[in-house]
């Protein structure tokens, strides 16, 4: 229900009125006044809602009114300066969404929580078993966050980027880290492939792919393949006079190959040797956009399952204690957790998540004894 009010324009001596005439499209209608042609004096205020019908939203108001402020708002003025028209406008919504909906992004973030903290590598299994074809430029990350001591962090994991109506797909796995402040780069590349950045903040990023003309990364033939499983590892590699190096490498847990996706250097922080250790907090996430577009309704079918993530420190390898689901709006996603430890996140076509469900939900919490990475995996 969207409610407006109307104010006359003031033209000169008083005595004035103006002729309103209201009407509505298909899918609602205006229900205070009503519609039809009404008169008024000048300066008074006339107040409209609009109310739409079951399987429609409303959309703004249009016509021949004017200034219109925030047409699709409650509590909206307008200035009318003469007689004017005003359409209170409807469209059809799909049954299991609304108008919000459809502008979202598809999409879910897995929080995990550690039972402790300040850990040396994380490592974090996916197996993309659905892998979209289609759209233009569609783009599909499935990345892990993580957080230093200092309280920077950065991210690690595959992506898919689909070009030409499915004529281009290219592969990639990403390792980022970004900088503690903008005014300087405290994280730097440290392998040839990898570079600087400052689209989202200033950061240190490398990334290895399967697209022979791009001019930026690692090529590889093949990196990673759709149904296989994979494991990515971030870990402390190397202790310099100034700061600690870290890498991420992807290995194929078929094949046992393990191929490096970079190196990157932080600068030592005040108390802290580079950025300190791994906090106990971390996260994933799978989404889609394509264009400049975020279209809840025209995203195509991906899956990924996720196990972990692991977390090593000193005392062996930890899976986190708690999972929390938070999804994006769209109802093209979802998030479950068939068992501990394992997430499936799917989004796009056939996806079909209730409006009503919740956004945010715990999808497992317990309590666990220390044990090898072999036995953590469900």
């Amino acid at each position: 229900m969207i409610a407006i009010a109307l104010i006359a324009g003031m033209l000169g001596c008083g005595g004035q009125s103006y002729a309103l005439a209201i009407a509505s499209t298909e899918g609602g209608s205006v229900t205070t006044p009503g519609e039809g042609i009404f008169t008024y004096d000048e300066g008074t205020v006339v107040s409209l809602t609009a109310e739409a019908e079951e399987g429609y939203y409303f959309v703004n108001w249009t016509g021949d009114i004017g200034t219109i402020d925030n047409v699709d708002a409650s509590d909206t003025i307008i200035t009318a300066n003469g007689d004017y028209e005003i359409i209170a406008n409807f469209e059809t919504i799909d049954s299991l969404c609304n108008y919000e909906c459809q502008q979202a992004t598809p999409g879910g973030y897995v929080g995990y929580q550690f039972e402790q903290s300040n850990f040396s590598k994380y490592e974090i299994i996916f197996n993309w078993t659905d892998t979209p074809k289609l759209n233009d430029v569609g783009i599909y990350p499935a990345l892990l966050h993580f957080w230093f001591e200092a309280g920077q962090g950065g991210y690690v994991g595959p992506q898919i980027e689909v070009y030409n109506s499915g004529g281009k797909i290219v592969k990639k796995v990403i390792f980022s880290i970004w900088s503690i402040n903008n005014q300087q780069f405290t994280a730097h590349p440290y392998c040839s492939h990898c570079v600087y950045g400052d689209t989202e903040g200033n950061f240190a990023q490398c990334i290895i792919h399967n697209d022979p003309s791009a001019t930026t990364g690692q090529y590889y033939e093949q990196i990673w393949e759709e149904g296989k499983e994979y494991k990515i590892i971030v870990q402390r590699d190397e202790e310099l006079i100034d700061g600690v190096v870290w890498k991420a490498t992807i290995e194929d847990l078929e094949t046992g190959l393990e191929t490096l996706i970079g190196k990157i250097k932080l600068d030592d922080q005040n108390p802290y040797k580079g950025y300190g250790l791994l906090n106990g907090y971390t996260g994933g996430f799978f989404e889609y956009y394509f264009g400049s577009d975020n279209k809840c309704l025209e995203a195509e079918y991906g899956k990924i399952i996720r196990k972990g993530p692991f977390a090593e420190n000193v005392d062996g390898v930890w899976l986190p204690r708690k999972g929390t689901c938070i999804h994006s709006k769209c109802i093209r996603a979802e998030t479950y957790s068939p068992e501990v430890g394992v997430i499936v996140e799917e989004v796009g076509e056939g996806v079909e998540r209730s409006p009503e469900e919740p956004l945010e939900q715990v999808l497992w919490e317990f309590e666990h004894d220390i044990q090898s990475t072999e036995d953590s995996i469900p």
